[in-house]
């Protein structure tokens, strides 16, 4: 479509430059990440040139470029990028604005992929009371609120995570239904977080729900469903259910190799560390470390938290 396009229009022209960005997006959704970079700078550079400073082509430009950045682990790049777009949607929106509170929320994914979990918190609940405004939609505070809740998962914050966990996942469900993708993500934090306080039971009960709701409504070979299905396999290791837990990391790592993530080989090993385990008392928590490890590394690969698959918008809504 490209070529005959630019055989029609000139290559600097905005409707050019609008679908090249569209492309790079759709590069990055394929995983082909220096590809999309480079397309991306390029774009970003073409809409400099035709656009203002804070134009709308720019600001979007400027997002896909951003989000290059993070799929290739540059962070400090992606996140001056970010904060250049904050400043942007600051000064020609106001801070009240959806778009200026979907700004910050995508840096505050790049300041928690660094590891600053409590400069994060602070943006986010900023964020989080600008967006009482009657100009933020349900969904972009209901989309805030779940970022936050991840941030005190993350800093051990069980108990205040799970009650602004709950709340959000209320929200989601009125807002968007029981099986959206949002709910189930948002459903899916709450099991881990239930896991964390030792709920194990009440985890179980609801991962697996959300696991046969994403099968159902996704499919196997998404993303999501995978690290679903790996996490509710780690879940049952501590729960001491080992065939469940053995059938369940089998369908992820299968699901994983057909989309690219785990290879077969990597599989295997995990299949052979864990029968070349010794007997005796440390057996049952080594088991549990090499499930916790390799469901971390599927998480990674084929997850929304990877840069690579399939809640793109808003920066894959990076959960992990």
């Amino acid at each position: 479509m490209l070529p005959r396009l630019l055989q029609r229009r000139p290559h600097n022209s905005r409707y050019v430059i609008s679908v090249k960005r569209d492309l790079a997006e759709v590069i990055l959704h394929l995983g082909r990440f220096e590809e999309a970079n480079k397309m991306a700078q390029d774009v970003y550079d073409l809409a400099l040139a035709i656009d203002t400073s804070g134009g709308r082509l720019t600001q979007r430009s400027l997002h896909v470029l951003a989000q290059s950045y993070g799929n290739l682990r540059d962070l400090p790049k992606e996140e001056a990028l970010l904060r250049q777009l904050v400043q942007i949607r600051l000064s020609s929106l106001g801070p009240r604005h959806g778009d200026t509170l979907a700004a910050i929320r995508s840096l505050c994914d790049s300041i928690i992929d660094s590891e600053r979990l409590f400069e994060s918190e602070e943006l986010l609940r900023i964020a989080l009371e600008l967006s009482q405004s009657a100009e933020v939609s349900d969904r972009r505070r209901c989309l805030i609120s779940r970022k936050l809740a991840t941030v005190l998962y993350k800093k051990g914050n069980y108990r205040k995570s799970e009650a602004l966990y709950r709340k959000t996942l209320d929200m989601s469900v009125q807002l968007l239904g029981d099986e959206h993708p949002d709910t189930l993500r948002c459903r899916f934090w709450l099991c881990k977080t239930l896991r964390a306080r030792g709920s194990l039971s009440d985890s179980y009960d609801l991962h697996s729900k959300t696991v046969q709701q994403q099968i159902k409504t996704r499919g196997e070979l998404r993303g999501s469903t995978i690290e679903s299905m790996a996490g509710l396999s780690t879940l049952l290791v501590q729960m001491g259910n080992m065939t469940a837990a053995e059938v369940w990391m089998s369908k992820a790592l299968r699901c994983s190799e057909q989309i690219g993530g785990v290879d077969s080989a990597r599989a295997a090993k995990f299949w052979g560390d864990l029968t070349s385990l010794d007997e005796g008392p440390p057996k049952q928590q080594n088991i549990a470390n090499l499930y916790e490890d390799m469901s971390h590394e599927i998480a990674l690969l084929v997850g929304p938290g990877s840069r690579s698959i399939e809640e793109m918008t808003g920066r894959h809504e990076r959960d992990r």
